[in-house]
């Protein structure tokens, strides 16, 4: 329904006394009067009521109160097209699309069983087939007999005829206005417009004239050469810069004709001009001219001039010289060929795609790089579906290009055609229009598949040297050549034996000097530089632990130098002796406990011995065989022999090793002083290497020195006789020692057989020199073989363990 005017509005005057008792009544007895009411109405419906109800030439129909349709008469229906079921119990309100309608007629309803009466009111509806009605309705409350409100009545007349005139008239007058107000304006803007063309008429003839002096000096001083040719193309005007292109002054070129100009092209030009004439249309080229100073390109336009009547008489030619865009392009197309070149030939990929991942361009290497043998079969796939490995999304390389704008060395991985992958190495950028808008991306693609397995191998390598490393006892490290030689690297191990993380030693260049126990540290710094002469070096020091402790490291080191011979660092290990120093002092401590026993040994050995002396000593002045006395003298001087070798042993630093030099030499003055040789009589001489022998093989060879110089100081030299005795011990190769003694005496039976000779001294030497593992020569000397006299040499050689 349409707003309701005030104007129209009018309500039914009731007494106070009759709306006092209607409202007090109203809210008890409403449904009770109204089926009432309703069934009266029915009981009538045959009556004269129904009869004119339905027969009204007026829509008229009943509501309750909240504004259901109740009765209705057949003019309702035809309004409104609707059958009798589709009107029982139609709200008002039902179909509203419009809130303030709805509003509206819920208080028209709550105004009429107020009891308000309401006439002229304009609704607005709909009917059955959605057209629109436009109705005038009288609108009442209809009472029972106590003055109750049972129901409204409207009563509505079809006003859509009506209404659709007016707003046809309203429509027209509004056309008729706007035409009146569009004639107007018509009148003003033709004055407005022939003032406009007065004036305009005045400044154009006043703009010709500074036009064509603005032409002429356009003309004279352009930039560009400017000719005019008339039809049969004979020069009418040229300008100064045309005329220097020709070689002279504009004055000598008017009136010249094209053939004398241009011989060869003429033709070309007449014809184009012909054609601008007869068209009217302008028409651009571009070509080269043979002039004065050389080949030059130019693009020209030929323009169609007219005279005062419209009629074209001549053309004008404008030029630009091009010939350094023309050479640009030259080198241009040079650049891309270049290009096209390393495009084909390069050894990367390159490529060209879109945001959304299709592929525009792509060279030969970026086919063979994902298995594909054509840019067609490459180019129909996305690289935003198939384009990276699950661990590498193209989404977060999009997001880096759209926000960074580039990207550089990026590492990811691509699917092969064939299903494999391939690492690659990608540089890209995004390229924008003028606008900022992406057109495409284009990078590099370097295939680093290679270098990802060599890693991988590098990094399974270095895994298992880590676990290998720190599996090992010994620490590996590796440090500077120069200033506190700090540490460069440190296996894992190292916490195991000190307690320290690698980092630290790392983090401080003195921190392992500073660790080295202060009774070593000078010793270490001083004899470190000389691992550039050795290129090896060793050192045995003191480590403080972490926990405070110090423990002895073997420090193994080795000189690392490049092909240049300049030292690189240091590579060297730490493996912690301590053990093997608490066994080696406990060792030492051993071995002089055993040292200080071996000379007791001795000790007391050659006192026995010497008391055996003493006891034959005593025997000796007891006998008065000779025989026996010199059986007594003999066994002393064994004895003496050993005797001499235990105190040696007890005197020396080394308690099992004799110095063969002093035993000689001892045993020699005693052996003189026992058979009480004379000064001046008998002479030795001592030729003896200095050699450390251990007692097993010293004993057997004072021995056998004793019995030969015993010997030779008893049977050599009978009587009175004079001569000497010549000892020698000396080393004979690696492993052999020779033992000389040689006397100048009479000497002995020249076929003397030593194995069967029946000297008890003699034999013990055959034994002894057995027991030595050795042999044993003798040489007996006379006039017979050479020599002026007499004598005896004794030779035996064997193998010794003292040489290695």
């Amino acid at each position: 329904m349409h707003a309701m005017k005030d104007s129209r509005k009018t309500q039914v005057h009731r007494s106070e006394e009759q709306e006092e008792v209607r409202h007090q009544s109203e809210g008890t007895e409403t449904n009770e009067s109204q089926e009432k009411l309703l069934e009266t109405m029915h009981h009538e419906s045959n009556g004269l009521f129904r009869t004119l109800f339905n027969n009204l030439p007026i829509a008229c129909f009943g509501f309750d109160r909240e504004g259901n349709i109740q009765i209705w008469n057949r003019a309702f229906e035809e309004l409104y097209g609707l059958r009798p079921r589709e009107i029982v119990n139609t709200s008002l309100l039902k179909k509203l699309a419009d809130s303030s309608e709805r509003r509206r007629r819920k208080k028209i309803l709550a105004a009429v069983f107020k009891g308000q009466s309401f006439y002229s009111l304009e609704w607005k509806d709909q009917r059955a087939d959605k057209s629109i009605c436009y109705l005038l309705a009288n609108t009442y409350p209809v009472r029972d007999a106590l003055g109750r409100v049972m129901m409204g009545l409207c009563a509505c007349v079809d006003m859509s005829e009506r209404k659709q005139a007016e707003l046809e008239l309203q429509r027209y007058y509004e056309h008729l206005e706007e035409m009146v107000e569009e004639r107007t304006a018509q009148v003003h803007r033709i004055n407005e417009q022939f003032k406009r063309e007065l004036r305009e008429r005045k400044q154009t003839e006043k703009a010709l004239r500074e036009s064509e002096e603005k032409y002429r000096l356009l003309f004279e001083h352009s930039g560009n050469p400017v000719t005019l040719f008339d039809r049969s193309g004979i020069v009418l005007m040229v300008n100064v810069i045309g005329a220097k292109n020709l070689g002279g002054a504009p004055e000598h070129f008017i009136g010249k004709s094209m053939h004398e100009l241009f011989p060869d092209k003429a033709v070309e030009l007449l014809e184009r001009n012909r054609q601008v004439m007869d068209s009217g249309v302008s028409c651009g080229f571009e070509d080269a001219m043979e002039l004065p100073s050389g080949k030059r390109w130019f693009w020209s336009n030929i323009q169609p001039l007219r005279d005062i009547d419209g009629e074209i008489h001549a053309v004008q030619i404008i030029s630009h010289d091009i010939t350094e865009r023309k050479k640009m392009e030259q080198a241009l197309i040079e650049a891309e060929e270049r290009f096209r070149t390393l495009f084909e030939n390069a050894m990367i990929g390159l490529y060209r795609t879109t945001a959304d991942g299709q592929i525009l361009m792509a060279n030969p290497a970026m086919m063979r790089m994902l298995g594909y043998t054509s840019f067609e079969e490459l180019a129909r796939r996305n690289l935003e579906e198939t384009g990276f490995e699950p661990e590498y999304p193209r989404a977060a390389f999009k997001e880096r290009m759209e926000n960074e704008g580039a990207v550089i060395g990026l590492e990811s991985a691509w699917v092969r055609q064939d299903g494999n992958t391939v690492f690659i190495r990608e540089s890209a950028r995004v390229v924008r229009n003028e606008y900022g808008k992406p057109l495409y991306y284009e990078g590099t693609v370097e295939d680093i598949t290679q270098r990802k397995q060599a890693e991988e191998q590098i990094l399974l390598a270095n895994e298992r040297l880590q676990y290998l490393l720190s599996m090992t006892s010994p620490v590996i490290y590796t440090a500077k050549t120069s200033g506190n030689y700090e540490a460069t690297f440190l296996s894992e191990n190292v916490i195991r034996m000190v307690g320290y993380e690698p980092k630290e030693f790392l983090e401080t260049p003195r921190f392992w000097i500073d660790r080295i126990h202060p009774d070593d540290v000078q010793r270490v710094v001083e004899d470190l530089p000389t691992i550039f002469e050795k290129e090896f070096h060793t050192c045995e020091y003191r480590f403080q632990r972490k926990d405070g402790t110090y423990i002895w490291i073997r420090d193994e080191m080795k000189l690392v130098r490049d092909e240049t011979g300049k030292p690189l660092e240091i590579v060297g290990c730490w493996i912690d002796i301590t053990e093997r120093k608490r066994s080696e002092g406990q060792i030492k401590a051993a071995l002089k406990e055993k040292e200080v026993l071996l000379r007791e040994i001795h000790h007391r050995v050659k006192n026995n011995l010497q008391v055996v002396s003493s006891l034959l000593d005593l025997h000796k002045g007891e006998v008065a065989d000779g025989g026996i006395f010199e059986l007594l003298q003999k066994s002393q001087n064994r004895v003496k022999s050993m005797a001499i070798i235990h105190e040696q042993l007890y005197q020396s630093r080394s308690v099992s090793k004799i110095n063969v030099s002093q035993y000689i030499r001892r045993l020699t003055n005693h052996l003189f002083q026992s058979y009480g040789v004379k000064t001046g009589t008998i002479e030795a001489k001592i030729d003896v290497t200095d050699i450390l022998l251990d007692t097993d093989e010293a004993i057997p060879c004072g021995l056998i020195l004793n019995e030969l110089v015993s010997n030779s100081l008893k049977h050599a030299f009978p009587g009175d006789r004079t001569g000497e005795i010549f000892i020698g011990f000396h080393p004979q190769g690696e492993h052999q020692l020779t033992l000389t003694v040689r006397d100048n005496g009479i000497g002995f039976e020249r076929d003397i057989d030593l194995r069967n000779i029946q000297s008890l001294g003699l034999q013990m030497v055959m034994l002894l020199v057995d027991q030595l593992k050795g042999t044993l020569e003798c040489n007996v000397f006379d006039s017979e073989n050479g020599r002026d006299e007499r004598g005896t040499e004794f030779i035996i050689r064997f193998p010794t363990a003292a040489l290695s």
